[in-house]
């Protein structure tokens, strides 16, 4: 497993997601999906043969293989069958009673979320979304807008050096040595003070062009990018003040972590911040209007709180945060 699946596998943001889309892409690679599969042969591996010789399998085979893939990267994981009842015939049916056969049989396997237990995941063709479509996370959105009276301190440009003029003495002539180094050390010093000027005006305008371009390009992007923008933002801003976290992985510890840390974050508030991340990247399905407030007033939250801190070098880099922050992948 370990060969035909995290052979290649960037680990750089490793995670329950991340890994998942790989095992995802390794399958559609590896197999094609029919209902009635060929049988192994007895002295065969059923998910050895099926990956390597028919290479086509159904839903079991699917689940079977992932559950291997993910225990091979050291992801808890377990294979569940059951029923496969479509989210829109819970719509169309909530009044009535919902058939279900034999026909209706389903197999998915089952990733433990730190912080949140056991969840399903789908890698069968055509059934990614539908574990995450019927649950509808109930929602109380923290809206309480506190107007945080923060003065950004960390953009103080360093006292430029000043050079006392030499004490002239009546009764010693200076050299004129001393005079070429003084006025070599000045115009060094003052060489340095302009480069450092002009390379702080430069970060400056940088600064307000890039954040307005990204302002222009979230309000122009669809949700799903936006759900991302929030996400990269926050996992930056987090990792300034030494709490790296990756969606979907050590949830309840980031969570404790960072309420003990900020003050103005409860408990609670990134578990529920990384549960609608996840809702949207994952499952892909559109946030309500609350939910993405939620997760805008947290952000905001999150980087107010951090820019009100005493840590200099943190204020310096939470404001150049394009500087640090990695490159957007693909998922």
């Amino acid at each position: 497993m370990k060969e035909i699946f995290w052979n290649d596998y960037e680990s750089e943001n490793d995670g329950i997601y991340s890994a998942l889309n790989q095992i995802r892409s390794k399958l559609s690679e590896k197999l094609s999906y029919v209902d009635q599969p060929e049988p192994s042969p007895e002295a065969e591996d059923p998910i050895v043969w099926g990956l390597t010789k028919s290479q086509e399998g159904n839903d079991m085979l699917y689940a079977s293989v992932a559950v291997q893939a993910f225990r091979a990267h050291g992801i808890p994981a377990r294979y569940v069958e059951g029923y496969y009842l479509p989210a829109t015939a819970v719509t169309d049916g909530k009044d009535s009673k919902v058939i279900l056969t034999g026909r209706d049989t389903h197999a998915w396997v089952e990733v433990y979320f730190d912080g949140v237990g056991w969840q399903p995941v789908d890698v069968t063709p055509g059934y990614y979304y539908e574990a995450l479509a019927l649950r509808d996370m109930i929602d109380t959105p923290d809206m309480e807008h506190k107007s945080a009276a923060i003065q950004d301190q960390g953009n103080d440009v360093d006292n430029s050096t000043k050079l006392e003029d030499a004490k002239k003495s009546n009764q010693i002539k200076s050299p004129k040595i001393v005079r070429d180094i003084a006025a070599i050390t000045v115009g060094v010093l003052t060489v340095i003070f302009v480069l450092l000027l002009l390379c702080f005006i430069f970060l400056e305008i940088v600064r307000v062009i890039y954040a307005w371009i990204e302002k222009k390009q979230f309000l122009k992007s669809d949700q799903k990018d936006q759900v991302l923008y929030i996400e990269r933002h926050l996992f930056t801003v987090l990792a300034f003040i030494g709490i790296h976290a990756t969606l979907g992985w050590n949830t309840k510890e980031v969570d404790e972590r960072l309420s003990n840390r900020l003050e103005h974050v409860k408990p609670g508030e990134y578990k529920r911040a990384s549960e609608l991340i996840e809702r949207s990247v994952y499952g892909d399905i559109e946030l309500k209007p609350h939910e993405m407030r939620t997760l805008q007033v947290f952000l905001k939250k999150v980087r107010d709180s951090v820019r009100d801190g005493k840590n200099r070098k943190v204020k310096i880099m939470l404001r150049y945060e394009w500087i640090y922050r990695k490159p957007e992948k693909n998922r």
